[in-house]
């Protein structure tokens, strides 16, 4: 409890407001601010610790993905539109995972955002590491891995999208050169939604 306490303390307002917010029954209110971010030209090529390796995800690996991030259905709707998922793996078990596109319209998952990504760009997202393989480069890793798919394929340009309070990721794509774009604020109010975007 207390070391919760802490943790929201330290949490930017607007996060900690969101928490209260999706505490009230029914959630008839949702806020969130995330940036666009973009890196010109391809991520680093990282290499993989000893024991990992890495490979391209399909609906046979639908259980262990769920069981990484609870989104069954999700998952299985991102196969069937042509998503790229790769993960990264010990042995049997999946130790993180990143997922890409090139749809020129990509509506994100959590808030329906419609994000326009520029014909010679990849869009990154959902970048995740189990908590017991942190801080091994697992997401930097699977980006190298997206990175010399986007050499072969012509690509040029990455974006990216990192929520309000999400730090790990936003130090991970900020060391890795991807720059702020623009910042939009979202707002739910029972089933209508808004999003109000501006130039970082």
């Amino acid at each position: 409890m207390i070391a919760r306490l802490r943790k929201t303390l330290k949490d930017h307002p607007f996060v900690t407001l969101q928490k209260v917010l999706s505490r009230v029954p029914g959630r008839p209110m949702e806020l969130a601010i995330f940036t666009v971010l973009q890196l010109d030209g391809v991520p680093r090529i990282s290499s993989l610790g000893t024991g990992l390796t890495i490979r391209y995800a399909g609906r046979e690996d639908l259980e262990q993905l769920a069981n990484c991030a609870d989104r069954r259905e999700i998952f299985q709707q991102r196969f069937d539109d042509g998503d790229y998922c790769l993960v990264a793996e010990s042995g049997d078990e999946i130790a993180g995972f990143v997922r890409f596109c090139t749809d020129r319209v990509y509506t994100e998952d959590r808030f329906l955002y419609s994000l326009l990504v520029p014909p010679n760009a990849v869009y990154c997202f959902d970048g995740y590491t189990k908590p017991s393989y942190r801080r091994r480069g697992i997401l930097k890793a699977l980006m190298g891995k997206v990175g010399r798919w986007m050499q072969d394929n012509g690509k040029t340009t990455t974006v990216a999208i990192v929520e309000l309070g999400n730090y790990i990721s936003w130090n991970t794509q900020v060391k890795g050169g991807f720059v702020p774009l623009r910042r939009v604020k979202y707002l739910r109010l029972f089933r209508r939604r808004w999003f109000f975007s501006s130039a970082v």
